[in-house]
């Protein structure tokens, strides 16, 4: 078996095994401690799609939302996407439907956002954005996509430079948004950006810090952001204004 790999301009062709680069002999036990183990979240893609070709067991609602975020978290927006139909097509009620609907145009905008330049946008591309937002109105007013919706719509409010109103947007939920894990990376993803200039290097020290000690989150997400503080605090300069950020 041959593979492309397109990278730099050139095209370079690869030898693999016959049944890939998973041993054939691996067992399912085998492959899901190689998933729970893996140290990049392509090797993590890798072991959980040969799962899920292996035993139809991991072709489950619960493998197909680790394999959105999975890819999501990678970049692949589209594959992303691809999943997210799947779990939509799976859903149960109409809430859990519209929150993958609302996964699903915040991740077609996203692809649509990397194709602009953002200091120069169309405005075919703002006119679809503020016609995203407004779509999510009736999402408003359902309890359980009330706050999703809410954070949708601040990054769309990035996407087409409105950074203020989104800030707003984003801040105003604090820490206290945990239902979905996703929903809550999203926001920080952003807020991050917003963040990212050194004036507001306290803010973005003080979101971690939040995050961290938030006892609605589960352990791994926890670590993640604990991770994102210590790494983020030690790229600045170690100022007292800088440490006293971080003071618990």
């Amino acid at each position: 078996m041959f593979l492309t790999c397109a990278f730099n301009e050139s095209l370079d062709i690869y030898s693999l095994p016959e049944n890939g680069v998973i041993p054939k002999n691996w067992s399912i036990e085998k492959l899901k401690e190689a998933n729970q183990t893996s140290r990049s979240y392509e090797d993590r893609i890798l072991t959980s799609m040969s799962l899920g070709y292996r035993n139809s067991k991991y072709r489950s609602k619960y493998h197909y939302e680790k394999l959105f975020s999975d890819f999501y978290m990678v970049r692949q927006l589209k594959v992303a996407n691809f999943y997210l139909n799947k779990l939509k097509r799976l859903s149960k009620s109409d809430d859990e439907s519209k929150h993958y609907s609302i996964a699903s145009s915040l991740i077609d905008a996203e692809i649509a956002y990397t194709k602009e330049n953002p200091q120069l946008l169309r405005r075919d591309f703002i006119k679809g954005i503020k016609n995203k937002i407004s779509t999510l109105g009736s999402a408003k007013n359902s309890t359980k996509n009330e706050r999703w919706a809410s954070i949708a719509s601040g990054c769309f409010s990035y996407m087409i430079n409105e950074r203020n109103k989104a800030s707003k947007i984003l801040e105003a939920d604090k820490a206290k948004y945990s239902k979905s894990p996703f929903s809550q990376f999203v926001r920080v993803n952003y807020l991050e950006k917003i963040y990212s200039k050194k004036k507001h290097r306290n803010k973005l020290l003080n979101l971690y810090k939040e995050l961290s000690t938030n006892v609605n989150l589960d352990e791994a997400a926890k670590v993640y952001y604990s991770y994102n503080l210590v790494k983020t605090l030690d790229s600045f300069s170690k100022t007292e204004d800088c440490l006293l950020a971080i003071r618990y």
